[in-house]
């Protein structure tokens, strides 16, 4: 995190919001003791609370941060505390059911600006747990999934927002945090698609939570098991719509005003690295993937989403959840999609599509604020399609410019700046272009009066 490098990789990548700790990591992660090295955090050098500060700091990106389902109420808002307080606030914070005393607000800002940053760093974006409703029975009790993965008390949607005699749920960590500050939003974990999963898991937070729920948080990984580079390439535009739709309605059924914001805190191809027996969230089948997933989730009213991760390892095969490699540095094919939204625009348009989109050709228009209207193509399909595209409507003429990437192979593992050749413009409306077989093209058409 402080190697200048990587940060100037982050930020051309175009990302805008990077979550810490991340994952299950965040039930074992006690923020006091890796900040302060006193013996209490389990990780063996890992990234403490001042590094994500310099790396913030440095990069002017905004954070996102999972509070452990271990901790409690007091704990949470001391970290609060630690990024968004000030040095001279002496609001107390309080004592914990453990009864340690968390003191005042000012206490942990005097310990970041011991770290080097006097001023708040201040985190706006916050979740309570990572995946609860995976919690491992041996931690959770009996009635947990057998193969759960969570260190976590519970596995019931319920427990998780009220907690029990001895840990701290949702309602009351949320609390603690927002007397610290107020303005800051907290999301609760939820599940994707249907509600009664997961012992109803996802219903019972979002009976619980009434009220006292600033975004509802998703998980979405592609698969559970290995599958074909066809199956990859189809999964975002068969799955995301249904899915959203079951989360919505589970969500508007609880009336609340205005409606509950869902955000999905982790997405990748694969829910476990070692199940991607080809590698190919290491390949360029994964950029396609990743592409057609966020213009999905943009598409069914998803306002923020956090791939996982940025840096990971790579298993044997090459699978790799890291947008970069850990051991060189370089941008996995990822990259490039999360590159070109970035380039996108301010606001979705509403398209219609005249090619099969799961399999063929799929794509995204939006409009940035100087009125440049941009679409992002997908040609998901082994051989190259003409295109023409219309603009309903369109009151001025465009300069239309285009930048493409493509895929040697499925399988490659970089995507190719192609020249795709000078765009026509006809009828004041219509842009024909030629998209190559595997490519990924963001078409820009700036205003040019007439």
């Amino acid at each position: 995190m402080a190697d200048p490098a990587f940060r100037k990789r982050v930020q051309d990548m175009g990302t805008s919001i990077v979550r810490m700790p991340g994952g299950s990591w965040s039930s074992s992660y006690d923020w006091l003791g890796c900040e302060t090295s006193d013996g209490s955090c389990v990780f063996n050098g890992p990234a403490r609370p001042s590094d994500y500060v310099d790396f913030l700091s440095a990069t002017g990106l905004a954070g996102m941060w999972t509070v452990s389902i271990n901790a409690t109420a007091q704990e949470a808002a001391g970290l609060v505390a630690f990024f968004n307080g000030s040095t001279t606030d002496t609001s107390v914070i309080g004592v914990d059911r453990n009864g340690t005393d968390w003191k005042t607000v000012g206490t942990w800002a005097a310990l970041r600006a011991a770290g080097g940053h006097p001023d708040p760093q201040p985190i706006d974006l916050w979740e309570v747990g990572n995946e609860v409703y995976g919690a491992k029975p041996a931690t959770a009790g009996g009635d947990c999934f057998q193969y759960g993965w969570e260190d976590a008390w519970t596995c019931d949607g319920s427990t998780y927002v009220t907690g029990d005699a001895a840990h701290d749920g949702y309602a009351a960590v949320r609390a603690a945090m927002l007397r610290v500050d107020p303005s800051i939003s907290i999301g609760a974990v939820g599940i994707p698609g249907n509600q009664s999963e997961w012992g109803n898991f996802g219903n019972e937070v979002i009976d619980g939570t009434r009220g006292a729920l600033d975004f509802y948080v998703v998980h979405d990984y592609g698969f559970g098991e290995d599958a074909t580079d066809e199956e990859i390439l189809r999964r975002p535009i068969d799955q995301w719509n249904r899915s959203m739709r079951q989360v919505r309605a589970a969500l508007d059924a609880d009336e609340a005003a205005p409606p509950v914001p869902v955000m999905v805190t982790e997405y990748n191809v694969f829910s476990n690295q070692d199940l991607d027996e080809a590698g190919a969230m290491a390949q360029d089948v994964s950029a396609f993937f990743v592409a057609d997933t966020i213009g999905q989730m943009a598409v069914n009213g998803v306002v923020g989403a956090n791939q996982w991760n940025l840096i990971n390892g790579a298993t044997p095969s090459g699978a790799d959840y890291g947008i970069f490699d850990a051991a060189t540095g370089a941008a996995n094919p990822e990259y490039w999609a999360i590159n070109t939204w970035s380039q996108f625009g301010d606001a979705m348009l509403p398209t219609t599509i005249g090619f099969d989109q799961a399999s063929t050709v799929s794509a995204y228009a939006g409009v940035r604020i100087d009125g440049t209207v941009t679409v992002i193509v997908l040609n998901k399909s082994d051989a190259p399609h003409e295109a023409i595209l219309r603009l309903e409507g369109a009151a001025t003429s465009y300069a239309p410019t285009a930048t493409t990437l493509v895929a040697p192979a499925w399988d490659s593992k970089e995507l190719v700046p192609t020249d795709i050749g000078p765009l026509t413009w006809a009828a004041r409306a219509d842009v024909t272009l030629t998209l190559p077989a595997r490519s990924i093209t963001l078409l820009s058409l700036r205003p040019s009066g007439g």
